[in-house]
């Protein structure tokens, strides 16, 4: 015997609510489906945060390691244009030494010609 056409519209109302409100069996099963894509998605963030946050830290790390190693170097570069100096200036007391000797013993030999020319 065929089913009247009302009678199976009602079924196919009432089972298409039935199916689309959550019942306590169906909504918490799809609200722990939910809760666990939330919880994946929320790792998954957090996991790539603490990922980029890594790779920012190594990075700015081999920035700093970057900038000691150069600050070391301009500091040996100092140092040895300094100890350059030092020596150039050593040099020059030196030369500047040797010059007024040079200048005294001239000194000394021009007073003796003017002594002979003067008698």
């Amino acid at each position: 015997m065929p089913i009247p056409l009302s009678l199976t519209r009602r079924t196919r109302f009432k089972t298409f609510f039935f199916c689309t409100t959550p019942s306590a069996a169906v909504g918490s099963s799809k609200n722990k489906t939910l809760l666990a894509q939330a919880a994946d998605l929320a790792t998954a963030a957090a996991e790539q945060a603490g990922e980029d946050a890594v790779t920012a830290a190594t990075a700015a790390t081999d920035a700093a390691l970057a900038a000691a190693e150069a600050a070391d170097a301009a500091t040996t570069a100092a140092q040895e244009a300094s100890d350059a100096v030092a020596a150039l200036s050593e040099s020059v007391t030196k030369l500047i030494a040797g010059l007024q000797a040079q200048i005294k013993s001239l000194a000394a030999v021009v007073a003796k010609i003017a002594k002979k020319v003067k008698a």
